[in-house]
C-alpha cells in the first residue's frame, strides 16, 4: 500500500508540473508588457505621449505621482459608430523612474473577455513599444 501511494504522488506531483508548464505559454488576456530604457524619466514620458498619439489613440487621462516617480497614462482608441465617436480599447502606460537615466515602461493592454477571439485583440504592448523604440531610435 505504502508503493501504491508513492507512484499516485509522483504521478500527481508530474501531472501538476506538466499543467502549470502548460499555462505558462498561454497568453494572457491583458498582455502586460514591462520595459526598462536607460533614458531620463521626462524623455521617457515625452516619448510615450509621442508614441500614444502617432499610435492614432487617444490620451484620456494623464497623471504624475505625488512622489514625482510615476507618470500614469490612460488611453484608447475611436471607433466611428452611426457617425459619432466612440472610445474603445482602454489601455494604460505607467513610466516609472528607476534611477537617474533608467526609466521602466509597464504597458497594459485593454481587458478582453476570453470570448474575443486573440486575432481581435489590439496589442498595444507591441504597438507601443516598437513606436517607442522607433521614436528614440531617430
Amino acid at each position: 500500500m505504502n508503493t501504491i501511494k508513492k507512484r499516485v504522488l509522483v504521478l500527481f506531483t508530474i501531472t501538476v508540473i506538466t499543467f502549470l508548464q502548460g499555462c505558462g505559454s498561454l497568453e494572457t488576456t491583458s498582455g502586460d508588457r514591462s520595459i526598462t530604457y536607460e533614458h531620463d524619466f521626462n524623455t521617457m514620458v515625452e516619448t510615450v505621449e509621442q508614441a500614444i498619439r502617432s499610435s492614432s489613440l487617444n490620451i484620456g487621462f494623464a497623471q504624475k505621482s505625488d512622489e514625482g516617480n510615476k507618470y500614469t497614462i490612460i488611453f484608447n482608441s475611436q471607433a466611428a459608430v452611426n457617425d459619432q465617436s466612440v472610445q474603445q480599447d482602454q489601455g494604460k502606460v505607467v513610466v516609472e523612474r528607476l534611477g537617474k537615466n533608467q526609466t521602466k515602461i509597464i504597458i497594459t493592454n485593454p481587458e478582453y473577455h476570453y470570448s474575443v477571439p486573440s486575432h481581435q485583440r489590439e496589442k498595444y504592448d507591441r504597438r507601443l513599444k516598437n513606436r517607442i523604440d522607433d521614436i528614440l531610435d531617430d
